[in-house]
C-alpha cells in the first residue's frame, strides 16, 4: 500500500495535471483519489511528527514498525536533522516496495484492464467513442505508440501491438516509481518535501484551469453581446 500511494499513485497528479478546483467535481474527485492515500500513509509513517502515537492509539491495529523500541528510535529519528534526512527505524528493503508492487498490479489492475479494454469491451469503446487510458497516451504519444505497433507487431499482432507496449510501459513506469518509495520510507524530508511538491502543483494546475474557464466565458459573453456590431 506505502509503495503504491507514495509511488505511482501520488505522480498521478503531477502526471495527468490534476486540479483543484473546488467546485468542479471531476478534478476535486481525481485529487482526492491520487493524493487522500499517499497522505494517510504519511500519517502512519511519521505520526505527524511522533510515530510511535500510532501504536500509541491504535495498538496492534497498525503494525507500522515491528517492536515499540522500533517506534521509540523513530521517535528519536525526528528530533534531529540528521534523522529528518534519513530515519534507519522501522527499516525495511527495497524489495518490499517493488515485488508485492509489481504483484498487485499485474493481478488486481494489469490483467483484468488489458482483457474488459482491449478484448472484451474493445469492440463497444470504439462504437461508443469512449475514453481510455490508452486512447489518451496514443493521442498524447503517438511516436512512442507507433514504435510499439512496429516493434511488437511480431509477437502481439497488429491488434495487441500498440495495447501491450502501452501495459509494458505503465508497467515500467509504475514499478519504477514504486521503487523510489523505499527513500520516501526512510526520509521524513523527501515525504513530506513530494507532499507539498504535489500540493503546489495542483493548486497550480487548478488556477490555470479557472483563469482559463472564466476568460473564455467572459470573452464568450462579450461576443454575444457585442454580436450585433460585429455583423
Amino acid at each position: 500500500g506505502f509503495a503504491m500511494s507514495s509511488g505511482p499513485l501520488i505522480w498521478s497528479v503531477y502526471i495527468f495535471r490534476n486540479s483543484i478546483v473546488f467546485h468542479d467535481m471531476d478534478h476535486m474527485t481525481s485529487v482526492f483519489i491520487h493524493l487522500s492515500p499517499f497522505i494517510l500513509m504519511w500519517c502512519l509513517r511519521w505520526g505527524a511528527g511522533t510515530p510511535s502515537i500510532i501504536h500509541t492509539t491504535f495498538p496492534e491495529m497498525l503494525r507500522v514498525c515491528e517492536s515499540e523500541e522500533e517506534f521509540a528510535a523513530a521517535d528519536v529519528c525526528l528530533q534531529s536533522l540528521q534523522g529528518v534526512v534519513w530515519c534507519d527505524a522501522c527499516s525495511a528493503p527495497p524489495s518490499d516496495f517493488v515485488l508485492p508492487a509489481t504483484a498487485i498490479y499485474t493481478c488486481i489492475w494489469a490483467i483484468p484492464y488489458f482483457y474488459l479494454i482491449f478484448v472484451r469491451w474493445s469492440d463497444w469503446i470504439k462504437e461508443t467513442k469512449r475514453d481510455t487510458l490508452y486512447a489518451y497516451f496514443a493521442l498524447t504519444n503517438p511516436s512512442m505508440n507507433a514504435m510499439f505497433e512496429q516493434n511488437l507487431n511480431g509477437l502481439f499482432g497488429s491488434k495487441y501491438s500498440g495495447p501491450m507496449g502501452y501495459m509494458l510501459y505503465h508497467l515500467f513506469s509504475t514499478v519504477t516509481l514504486a521503487a523510489t518509495s523505499y527513500l520516501l520510507w526512510h526520509s521524513f524530508l523527501l515525504h513530506t518535501a513530494l507532499f507539498f511538491f504535489i500540493l503546489v502543483t495542483a493548486v497550480h494546475n487548478g488556477s490555470k484551469y479557472s483563469f482559463r474557464v472564466f476568460a473564455y466565458r467572459y470573452a464568450e459573453g462579450q461576443l454575444k453581446k457585442h454580436l450585433s456590431v460585429l455583423d
